[in-house]
């Protein structure tokens, strides 16, 4: 993962364009309609060009870590990036346990990790945390839901210098957040 969250940046980098200078909620179906999802997009930030990935079928079944990536959005100035991810949810755990195992498998180091609902209603685990990426040091607002037997990943994440441009955009990103056809979660959250 946190080669993933370089090469997100690194593509947000290199993927930027004009921003929109407008709030504006964008509709994500899916091929999976599991997956679809919705969020408001705070002006100046917009879509970015996704990274191959070589998670594969069987690397979910075999690695607790791989995510599918879902989406990459970034401010046009490429000082944040918004990460949508997904996998199979874990057979046992609270979403606090499994938001706090990602971090401790990335080194990342949360704040605190609280339990929240997003406007949607849907239960999350989230946290504001800090990790050192190629000698760069981040901050993250990240949040871990299940629906339908799939936890999602979210994380909206600055270089620490510029965390506080960002930071009021990458949790409303997040508390807006909502799938198209939600499920139903049977994860606690704490």
């Amino acid at each position: 993962m946190k080669h993933l969250l370089f090469t997100f940046i690194i593509a947000a980098l290199a993927s930027c364009s004009p921003a929109h200078s407008d709030d504006r909620t964008l509709t994500m179906p899916h091929r999976i309609e599991a997956w679809g999802h919705q969020f408001t997009l705070p002006a100046g930030w917009e879509p970015m060009t996704m990274p191959e990935s070589d998670v594969t079928l069987e690397k979910i079944r075999t690695d607790p870590k791989a995510l599918i990536p879902l989406g990459l959005y970034g401010r046009s100035d490429a000082q944040a990036v918004f990460t949508i991810t997904v996998r199979p949810a874990f057979s046992d755990g609270t979403l606090s346990n499994w938001l706090g195992w990602f971090c401790e498998q990335e080194d990342i180091k949360p704040d605190a990790i609280e339990t929240t609902q997003l406007s949607s209603g849907l239960k999350a685990a989230v946290c504001t945390a800090t990790q050192v990426q190629s000698e760069t040091t981040v901050r993250l607002r990240m949040a871990c839901l299940e629906d339908g037997a799939n936890c999602y990943l979210l994380m909206a994440l600055a270089p620490a210098n510029h965390w506080d441009k960002a930071e009021a955009d990458c949790h409303k990103i997040i508390a807006d957040w909502k799938l198209l056809h939600p499920a139903g979660s049977q994860v606690a959250a704490r």
